[in-house]
């Protein structure tokens, strides 16, 4: 069985079918509050999706690019 979450404000939704984790990539994502991070997958600018993290400072760090 699949749950779908959609994440309020985002046009973005979570799925966590049959054991993994889902994502939709997304643009647009603005710096949490102190304290705090936000983990998402956007494109690269090539045509692959990157998973991303976000921080308070604005910085993105990736930890992972589509091969």
């Amino acid at each position: 069985s699949s749950t779908m979450l959609n994440l309020a404000g985002t046009g973005a939704s979570l799925g966590i079918p049959g054991g993994f984790l889902q994502m939709t990539e997304v643009t647009g994502v603005t710096a949490p509050a102190a304290n705090e991070a936000r983990l998402y997958t956007e494109d690269n600018g090539a045509g692959k999706t990157r998973l991303v993290v976000r921080f308070p400072t604005g910085a993105v760090q990736v930890i992972a690019t589509e091969p």
